[in-house]
């Protein structure tokens, strides 16, 4: 019988648990490793938005634990609840050096979502003075070459320390 739905149901294998999500955003790779190590799936998701441990590492900038990721095989592409992509996500955030690094690793930017943004609109959407990350992805959309072999890029830090005008300036 199932859809009993107490307090004492069976956690869901291929469910990320709350806790093990947020330590790939705040990039606790021990305790993500441990995860791993002690037979966590690289491609489980958590409930809410259906991200998984990639999209997590990358919401939070942490590029050694995307490398690990990556190594150990975390899709790339993977779609979250609303069809986006690590990718898009990043590139909303404006973590330049973080779209570089999917973008070597194969992430794809002709990808929809489920409203028919790209990783180049989403971009646009949240980070409009950052014009790099666009030009990243901008470029590799027309060249087959790896991001490493075009034109460097300004540094993430110098687009961090954009000020923002307070609001009503």
């Amino acid at each position: 019988m199932s859809g009993g739905g107490g307090g004492g149901a069976k956690a869901d294998k291929n469910a990320l648990p709350p806790h093990i999500y947020f330590a790939a955003r705040d990039g606790d790779v021990p305790l993500v490793m441990g995860y791993l190590d002690g037979g966590g799936l690289l491609e489980a998701r958590e409930e809410q938005l259906q991200y998984t441990l990639l999209f997590g590492a990358c919401l939070g900038a942490h590029e050694s634990l995307i490398d690990t990721l990556l190594e150990k095989g975390a899709s790339v592409n993977a779609l979250d609840s609303q069809g986006c992509t690590p990718l898009m996500r990043t590139a909303f955030f404006g973590h330049l050096s973080v779209v570089e690094k999917l973008l070597q690793a194969g992430a794809r930017t002709d990808l929809k979502d489920k409203s028919g943004r790209t990783a180049m609109t989403w971009a646009g959407m949240a980070n409009p003075h950052v014009p790099a990350v666009a030009a990243a992805l901008s470029s590799a959309q027309q060249s087959d070459e790896p991001i490493a072999e075009q034109q460097p890029l300004p540094s993430r830090r110098s687009l961090v320390n954009v000020s923002k005008e307070p609001p009503g300036a």
